[in-house]
């Protein structure tokens, strides 16, 4: 989620992604994350709910990357999970 200014930054405590921000406060110095993207939709969950960022978005079904960075510090990423869905139609 880091670009075009997407990503969460350490010093405000804030969740930044296309266009939309919301504080997040570290729990025992970390962050959960749980994001779901469909063909039309970012819906990120965090701190076990108490954070819930919906947003509408077009997915291209030809770009199914990932990315994840860090800048100016260090990070960890303890547990992380993918899950592709069938379609239901």
């Amino acid at each position: 989620m880091v670009s075009n200014g997407d990503g969460y930054n350490v010093g405000s405590q804030k969740l930044s992604c296309l266009g939309r921000q919301a504080t997040l406060k570290p729990q025992n110095g970390k962050i959960a994350l749980r994001i779901f993207v469909d063909r039309g939709a970012v819906d990120i969950f965090g701190a076990a709910g108490r954070l819930y960022m919906p947003m509408a978005a077009k997915m291209s079904p030809e770009n199914q990357t990932l990315k994840l960075s860090c800048k100016n510090g260090a990070t960890a990423v303890e547990s992380l999970q993918i899950h592709e869905l069938k379609s239901a139609w």
